[in-house]
């Protein structure tokens, strides 16, 4: 018999899942760069204006500076001053779990709600990358909130933006995002692969397919000219630039920009990710003959990217987990499914038992 997700027994296994799944990412504060950025927020505080040149490190001293991090930077000083490190974890915990309820309706719109107590375990584990206090903790959350309202206006073929008026929102949104971290870059693709993925899939299907009108063509725009409303304007977009020609050269002496590898347990869960990501698109496929080109075309972008450089890996295991729960839902039937769930739940918790705590608790 199946359980009700309103009864005792359901509320307790999702229950154990939020848990598991805070477990997951509840890791102690030690980016190393972190004082550097408190620094820049005192600087920034003190003086009433961002530094135009570097004074934080030897190298680089009075180099020009873009300081393209500042809004998160001054979070980050307010937050130590009032709360010292404890604020600093409780910062970086609060942000991270926002993501939680925004998984969870995701999960609502392919019709999982009750697969949530195995699959919010899942989504601690896609997290687990960026489970430290850094600046890129906000464009994970702003990444998902994304990827909800385009999958969302994907399934229902509803217009998004659906009125001039909207564009406002979905502008302002990138343009606080643009100040807090440069990972909207990550929003931007996002919205351009959306929006081929629709027109793809119109011209493969022309006759049962919808026409790509429910991502207004004016989204792209609309969000690249929020993301310039930063203090530094197009230099932001040229900053990003310069990352991307270095990201090579970077790779050899910077360990978020090497590479994954299975020597490093905390690659584990995205080598999963990539294998059962694929394997569920496959066969959904073979199944229904065809794929939301958006999600295809998204995945293999962030499969390249994560391949290429760790820094990438928490995006695309954010993806790879919302798409496969929606091929999940296609594939099997929710009892079959959440019978499958105890197994993964049992898995991540293991894993994290054995492999991760461990590490933190001695």
């Amino acid at each position: 018999m199946e359980e009700n997700p309103e009864s005792l027994s359901g509320r307790s296994w999702l229950a154990a899942g939020v848990l598991v799944a805070l477990g997951a990412i509840a890791m102690p504060v030690l980016n190393p760069d972190l004082y550097w950025h408190l620094s820049a927020g005192k600087y920034i505080v003190q003086n009433l204006r961002l530094p135009a040149a570097d004074f934080l490190s030897w190298t680089e001293n009075a180099a020009p500076w873009t300081d393209f991090e500042w809004l998160a930077q001054i979070v980050y000083y307010g937050v130590h001053s009032l709360a010292g490190k404890a604020g600093f974890f409780a910062l970086k915990l609060l942000v991270l779990s926002a993501t939680f309820p925004v998984f969870y309706a995701l999960l609502s719109l392919y019709g999982l709600k009750r697969a949530a107590f195995f699959a919010l375990p899942v989504w601690g584990l896609a997290l687990m990358a960026n489970s430290d206090l850094r600046p890129e903790n906000f464009s994970i959350l702003f990444f998902i909130v994304l990827l909800w309202r385009l999958e969302a206006a994907r399934i229902t073929g509803k217009a998004w933006p659906a009125s001039p008026g909207a564009f406002a929102p979905l502008a302002a949104f990138f343009a606080l995002w643009a100040n807090l971290h440069a990972g909207f870059a990550y929003g931007l693709l996002l919205l351009v692969f959306y929006a081929a993925g629709a027109w793809v899939d119109w011209k493969l299907r022309p006759a049962g397919g919808r026409k790509p009108g429910w991502l207004s063509s004016l989204a792209v725009p609309a969000a690249a000219a929020g993301a310039l409303m930063n203090p530094f304007g197009f230099k932001l977009y040229a900053v990003l630039l310069q990352h991307a020609a270095q990201a090579g050269a970077m790779s050899r002496y910077l360990a978020e920009w090497a590479p994954p590898s299975l020597a490093n347990i905390w690659h584990w869960p995205f080598m999963v990710f990539l294998l059962v990501s694929f394997s569920l698109l496959l066969k959904r496929f073979l199944k229904e003959r065809s794929l939301p080109m958006a999600q295809l075309l998204t995945l293999g972008w962030l499969a390249f990217e994560a391949s290429r450089h760790t820094r990438h890996i928490v995006f695309f295991s954010m993806a790879a987990a919302v798409y496969s729960f929606d091929a999940a839902a296609r594939l099997w039937e929710p009892a079959a499914l959440r019978r499958r769930g105890r197994f993964i739940f049992a898995l991540a918790l293991v894993y994290l038992s054995l492999l991760v705590w461990p590490r933190y608790l001695a």
